[in-house]
């Protein structure tokens, strides 16, 4: 697993401004990019990453063997601690992910 510095800031309106990974082309290699994400829903926690796994799966996908939609976010075994934040949410603030 590598370690990644967490940038994730507030903006104004409804929106959190973080960092990625991002697969922009099959066979390309991964950018790190601003990316724009929703503010979390009902029942669901935003969780502050401290590290991501490329897996086999994503280089499959990269690589183009396996179909996804691009522009794509890969990364999805992580470590992080959870915050309550959307209505409903449970996570507790001592809460960790690893997946």
């Amino acid at each position: 697993m590598t370690e990644v510095s967490s940038s994730v800031e507030q903006t104004p309106a409804t929106t959190i401004t973080a960092t990625a990974a991002l697969l922009r082309e099959i066979g390309e290699p991964l950018s790190l990019e601003e990316v724009q994400l929703s503010e979390p829903g009902e029942g669901e926690v935003r969780v502050r990453m401290r590290g991501v796994g490329i897996c086999h799966t994503d280089i499959s996908a990269a690589h183009g063997v396996i179909p996804i939609p691009l522009p794509a976010v890969l990364g999805h075994e992580d470590r992080g601690s959870s915050r309550p934040s959307g209505p409903g949410s449970r996570a507790s603030p001592r809460a960790t992910t690893l997946r």
